[in-house]
């Protein structure tokens, strides 16, 4: 997954969906807000990473690979939230399919 370095700070994990905020700081798998460094994270026992998301990502690798940009980040937080809703909608996800469908592509 991608990672979020500050110098004389620990490196921590990126989540990979999530709209950056101010700073262009994004969520990290131990909930701190930090900006992407452009490198990938590395699970490690170190001083210099954080263990919280050194274990979350051992656990729970991530299912695609992650990239540092906002946008794309963004643009996964509200697939995974469609994908939810769809999900939880049953038997009339495809009545409302076309509306969610109308929203990504507005979001774009």
């Amino acid at each position: 997954g991608a990672s979020a370095v500050y110098p004389s700070r620990k490196v921590h994990a990126l989540r990979p969906a999530g709209i950056a905020g101010r700073g262009n700081r994004r969520a990290t798998l131990c909930g701190l807000k930090r900006a992407p460094s452009g490198r990938a994270f590395v699970p490690s026992s170190t001083d210099t990473v954080c263990q919280t998301c050194s274990a979350i990502a051992r656990r729970r690798p991530s299912a695609r690979p992650l990239r540092p940009s906002s946008d794309l980040a963004a643009y996964r937080f509200q697939l995974d939230a469609i994908a939810v809703r769809l999900a939880r909608a049953g038997e009339k996800a495809w009545d409302e399919a076309p509306g969610m469908l109308f929203e990504l592509l507005a979001a774009a």
